[in-house]
């Protein structure tokens, strides 16, 4: 079982694997980031402001055109998703904001929508996402 279990001092901050049945703890990655559903994959934000995919078995690593944006992974792994805000200032809920689709690792990216104040909740399925916000000119 993975989970984030707080360093003892002296230990890195990181994520902690626990053996169920004794309570031991082992250090799994000092890489902290979001895992996919089935925890194949991690995103984190690189040194240089990048969000990176990573394997976690083999470690390959692909770079997500996504700005640095949080992504959301679909259920079965195989596309991202991220809301870029493209325009505006001021309120979020006045804010215009891009919703994107790629593979994923970062192939074949594609605009799907704009909406003002709004992003994206979360993947209903492997072919939809659940969005809030407005259409412009709505």
């Amino acid at each position: 079982m993975l989970g984030a279990a707080g360093a003892e001092a002296g230990e890195p901050t990181g994520l902690y694997g626990m053996d169920i049945e004794t309570g031991e703890r082992r250090l799994v990655s000092e890489q902290i980031g979001l895992p996919s559903p089935d925890g194949v994959y991690r995103a984190y934000l690189s040194d240089e402001g990048q969000t990176v995919v990573e394997e976690v078995e083999s470690g390959e690593q692909h770079v997500i055109p996504s700005n640095g944006r949080r992504v959301f992974f679909s259920p079965d792994n195989e596309r991202l998703a991220w809301a870029e805000f493209t325009a505006g200032s001021g309120n979020f809920d006045q804010m215009e904001v891009t919703i994107k689709l790629s593979n994923v690792d970062g192939s074949d990216d594609q605009e799907v929508i704009t909406l003002i104040g709004g992003g994206i909740a979360g993947w209903l399925d492997d072919e939809r996402l659940l969005l809030v916000g407005r259409v412009p000119g709505s």
